[in-house]
């Protein structure tokens, strides 16, 4: 609330204080403290006379709307900055993820995809106009949904990274297995925000690997 001394020659808090022995040379001094929705103090909007007095009622009135008008005006101000960082942030994520050989995505804090880089669309076929949950579920093989949304939905609940080994449906028509791994972007506080995700596409290592296991298997045989 407001902080007024009638006068200040008087009062030991402010014997040492310059601006009450020298120039402005206070002596009536009002203060309405600059408080943010948390809580910060981030400043002081002042009334200040070279002669003793208190405000009126009114007076204090109208300071304290005049303080509220001045946060409400940082705080539009730093909604703005803030929009503008995010905004520049997305893009360059987006420039970045463009450039890279992979498949590259993101999503909300959700979990709901909300973003495939050019090589996804390139990968599987589909529209761009395409995103989100129902889009992956398109493409992803139906022996491997169920493990891959559980794995997924448990990440997203701990917060820990994802990796799995699923299959998509290529362009081509046939489904290829690929490594998805994904890693959390957390705030200030460690809550994910958003999470960002690559796909790799591992199938013919992982038929290479499926071959030499079965030549193990028939040599033991």
């Amino acid at each position: 609330g407001l902080f007024e001394v009638e006068d200040a020659t008087r009062d030991e808090r402010f014997f040492d204080n310059p601006i009450v022995g020298g120039a402005p040379h206070v002596v009536h001094y009002a203060g309405m403290p600059l408080v943010m929705p948390g809580g910060e103090r981030i400043g002081t909007l002042c009334v200040i006379n070279d002669k003793p007095g208190r405000l009126a009622e009114h007076t204090r009135g109208i300071l304290a709307n005049i303080a509220r008008s001045i946060v409400n005006v940082l705080l539009l101000r730093e909604s703005e900055r803030a929009q503008r960082e995010r905004a520049l942030s997305e893009a360059r994520f987006k420039l970045i993820a463009e450039a890279v050989p992979q498949m590259v995505w993101s999503t909300g804090e959700s979990g709901e995809p909300d973003y495939f880089n050019q090589r996804w669309y390139d990968f599987t076929g589909m529209p761009h106009a395409r995103v989100g949950a129902q889009a992956l579920q398109e493409v992803l093989h139906p022996d491997d949904r169920a493990r891959a949304w559980s794995a997924w939905e448990r990440s997203v609940a701990s917060g820990r990274p994802y990796e799995c080994e699923y299959r998509l449906r290529h362009v081509s028509g046939e489904y290829r297995w690929v490594l998805v791994r994904a890693l959390a972007v957390r705030e200030e506080e460690g809550a994910p925000v958003r999470w960002m995700g690559t796909c790799t596409d591992i199938h013919d290592q992982k038929l290479a690997q499926d071959e030499l296991r079965a030549a193990g298997h028939r040599k033991d045989e």
